[in-house]
């Protein structure tokens, strides 16, 4: 799929979909002390769409990398909780709320 043409509802349902689809293993990789791991491999996918689809004139460097760093902890944070937690918050609403991040 082109990256481009995903707009950003689109995306976050994915995004947010990709979590709850993963709960079981989310709750494997906690108990069995690997969910850093699965971090890490988050992380990288996500600096490789950022970097796909952002215009970075401010931001080259140093400054690109922790940008794409703080928003990959920040969603994976947030979302890891969420389904930790057992997504007491509606699905629709944490999609709007990842839209918002973004915008």
């Amino acid at each position: 799929m082109e990256l481009e043409s995903i707009n950003s509802l689109i995306l976050s349902e994915k995004l947010v979909g990709l979590f709850v689809e993963q709960e079981e293993e989310i709750e494997k990789a906690v108990k069995g002390n690997y969910y850093s791991l699965i971090f890490q491999v988050f992380a990288q996918k996500m600096t490789i769409f950022y970097n796909e689809t952002t215009t970075w004139a401010d931001y080259l460097g140093t400054k690109q990398k922790f940008w794409n760093d703080f928003m990959a902890a920040g969603l994976f944070y947030v979302l890891g909780n969420w389904v930790k937690n057992g997504c007491q918050d509606s699905y629709d609403e944490v999609v709007k709320m990842v839209v918002e991040f973004h915008e």
